[in-house]
């Protein structure tokens, strides 16, 4: 007698084979075997309901927004069309470009404010992201797209050039820009390992995206700020990059912060050896004493004013 009902077994059969493509999908090339796709699956499946609930108690996690940061979407915001997609975005303030994605939350008015006081914020949702537009279910997200709806915005709003800044998953955004378009002239990067092998995270998020992808009720509640396919198609191109490549092959200045408690960078390595590698690269940083992941994800204002000082800096001695 299986100890599973009929129903719970149903179930799981279709966790595993949810699972199964999944791993095919996101592992493309890769040396999983047919048995190996077949067990990470079953895995998944057999630890869905617990993962599931530890996701919705945790505060923070790269799908999720700050539990202090207003949903996206929640004021009037110009339009751009491409590629038959439109994409929404709003201008802030005066000064040098900065370009600020806005993708799984909205940064608050006080971190708005301050970086208004000095550039010219262009807040800008890519395909997938916010109030912009999705792509037809089974599409592909390419990142390559992704980072162009950006770029496309910026360059709408008169500007060919420009720095930009991000916390978290916007981050990770923000440092692949910094590696593959020279139209990044700087990179402010908040909360995001951007040293050390990048699979770690990868598999992190795989698992979150199963989980999510399984869970009509949670992906239901994600849909109005992104599409998690969007999301994971950054991570799956980070995933195949060599340890370190954003930080190495970066083609333009970097500024790096993040809680001294933060457990997403942590997941990677201690924040103790990202900070010596940073300070071996010449990398400028800053550590915020006291602060995990979410605690700084709610209050990124207070590490901006050294991140705008840098920027300033930096501007100046490449102009």
């Amino acid at each position: 007698m299986c100890p599973l009902g009929t129903r719970a077994l149903i179930a799981w059969a279709g966790a595993v084979v949810v699972g199964v493509d999944v791993a095919s999908t996101f592992l493309p090339g890769s040396h999983w075997d047919t048995p190996a796709m077949i067990g990470f699956a079953a895995s998944m499946a057999l630890t869905l309901p617990a993962a599931r609930d530890a996701r919705r108690a945790r505060r923070d996690c790269a799908w999720a927004t700050s539990t202090s940061m207003p949903v996206v979407g929640s004021g009037p915001m110009a339009v751009l069309v491409r590629d038959g997609l439109r994409l929404a975005y709003e201008i802030e303030g005066r000064g040098a470009p900065l370009l600020l994605p806005l993708c799984n939350f909205r940064w608050t008015e006080a971190v708005v404010e301050r970086l208004a006081d000095s550039f010219t914020v262009v807040m800008a949702s890519p395909r997938g992201f916010a109030d912009s537009d999705r792509l037809p279910s089974g599409a592909t997200y390419l990142i390559d797209d992704v980072v162009g709806d950006l770029i496309a915005v910026l360059r709408h709003a008169g500007h060919e050039r420009a720095a930009v800044l991000g916390y978290s998953f916007v981050a990770g955004l923000a440092a692949w820009m910094a590696r593959t378009r020279s139209e990044v002239t700087a990179a402010v990067i908040g909360g995001f390992p951007v040293l050390g092998d990048y699979r770690v995270t990868l598999r992190d998020v795989q698992r979150q995206h199963v989980q999510l992808i399984s869970d009509p009720v949670a992906a239901a509640q994600i849909a109005p700020r992104f599409d998690p396919w969007a999301a994971f198609g950054l991570y799956q191109a980070l995933g195949a990059l060599k340890p370190d490549a954003l930080v190495d092959e970066a083609r333009c200045p970097l500024y790096v912060f993040w809680g001294a408690r933060d457990e997403e960078v942590g997941m990677v390595m201690p924040s103790e050896e990202l900070s010596a590698g940073l300070a071996a690269r010449e990398v400028a940083h800053q550590v915020v004493d006291g602060l995990d992941h979410e605690g700084l994800n709610s209050r990124v204002e207070i590490a901006l004013d050294d991140a705008i000082t840098w920027l300033a800096t930096t501007s100046r001695a490449s102009s």
